[in-house]
């Protein structure tokens, strides 16, 4: 089993956000089609990929170690450029967890919805992170 690492590599958080906005797509693929492919789940993907993309340039543009699990509210706070975010982020948050522990029956146009949000914030700042790294670690 994997297990998360002290200093997260902010390409490999990039990449997990591209990743997981992939893997909204695929589940929006599948829409109906079993058990599996259930909104909630492309809904709490988009919300991790926006947490690893601003997890990654918050790292990097502000060398501020991410914890797993930790709150990240405090940053949208703490760096301005974030703050226009945080409502969408919020949101994704508070989606994702009623999904995951209260079994919020989300519809497909939630998920639609709710997906456009972390395309936007990973089209932000995966840009200027990338731009942040030193060369070769792309």
């Amino acid at each position: 089993m994997a297990s998360a690492s002290p200093d997260p590599d902010p390409s490999a958080l990039l990449d997990g956000a591209r990743a997981l906005l992939d893997d909204c797509v695929v589940l929006a693929a599948a829409r109906g089609v079993g058990p599996g492919a259930r909104p909630g789940w492309a809904i709490t993907a988009a919300f991790y990929a926006a947490l690893h993309a601003i997890s990654a340039y918050v790292l990097v543009r502000h060398n501020e170690r991410v914890n797993p699990h930790q709150d990240r509210s405090h940053w949208f706070k703490k760096y301005p450029e974030l703050a226009g975010n945080q409502l969408a982020f919020t949101s994704l948050k508070k989606q994702s967890e009623a999904f995951r522990y209260d079994f919020a029956p989300y519809t497909w146009d939630d998920a639609d919805r709710s997906v456009a949000a972390p395309r936007q914030i990973v089209a932000k700042w995966a840009p200027q992170t990338r731009r942040r790294l030193p060369s070769g670690a792309e």
